[in-house]
């Protein structure tokens, strides 16, 4: 069960980071931050600096693509799912800094999260 469980996570934690900064990047969503209509307004909302947003995404990209290459050579999963369980941590944490917001905008940030910690423990 556990390989079942490890094989769909990686593909769920990389199709869904490449859709949400591809596909995702500009369009509405519910689990944006406050009022925010895209990537840009929801970063803005967190009050991060405006460079964090573009390193982040091709972080992020990066990270899902390599991810992707796990399926073919596992040795990178434990590194790239390390990497992300801190940048999910984070986006966690920026989730529930809003106190205004519902705890549901930070369900896709803690799922992805809860993934990789599960792929780092596996």
């Amino acid at each position: 069960m556990d390989l079942l469980a490890a094989f769909v996570f990686k593909g769920a934690i990389s199709l869904g980071i490449i859709y949400a900064w591809t596909i995702g990047y500009n369009r509405p969503s519910k689990f944006r931050a406050g009022n925010a209509r895209n990537m840009k307004e929801e970063f803005a909302v967190y009050g991060f600096p405006g460079w964090v947003l573009p390193v982040t995404r091709v972080v992020k990209l990066s990270l899902a693509v390599c991810l992707l290459f796990g399926y073919f050579f596992p040795i990178v999963v434990k590194p790239v799912a390390i990497a992300l369980t801190i940048i999910m941590f984070i986006a966690v944490m920026a989730h529930l800094k809003r106190l205004k917001d519902p705890l549901i905008k930070a369900l896709p940030a803690y799922l992805i999260l809860s993934f990789n910690i599960f792929l780092i423990l596996d």
